[in-house]
């Protein structure tokens, strides 16, 4: 399972990422915000609210063609990220599920489930 963090910090880390899946119109995302860290809790407050939708991938390139633009062919995705200004401006959250509740052993949590299908190019400049 991939992390989701806020703003590309592995010190926020937000919830996790459920599925990761890519297809004709893009990179799909399904991943659940934890309300269980301060981080979680700003993050669903501001998507709740719609104060922040965009998504962001950190990943190593394993294979890539061209040199301006860059073609991306292969690659590990390593996190992915919720962010107020993504680089690639149609990776956004499209769609914020109502919370759940889990357990851990000493406390109730809620999570919000979020999915993202941008229509991504995979050519980057």
């Amino acid at each position: 399972m991939l992390p989701l963090f806020w703003q590309h910090d592995p010190l926020r880390r937000i919830g996790q990422v459920n599925l990761v899946r890519e297809d004709r119109r893009g990179l799909r995302v399904i991943g659940t915000v934890s309300t269980a860290t301060r981080a979680g809790r700003s993050a669903a407050a501001l998507l709740t609210g719609g104060g922040v939708k965009g998504l962001s991938f950190g990943y190593r390139v394993k294979r890539a063609a061209g040199a301006n633009p860059r073609e991306l062919l292969e690659l590990d995705v390593a996190e992915i990220s919720l962010v107020a200004s993504p680089m690639q401006d149609l990776a956004r959250v499209h769609l914020v599920q109502a919370p759940q509740f889990y357990r851990t052993k000493t406390r109730r949590h809620k999570a919000l489930a979020l999915a993202s299908r941008p229509r991504a190019n995979p050519i980057f400049r």
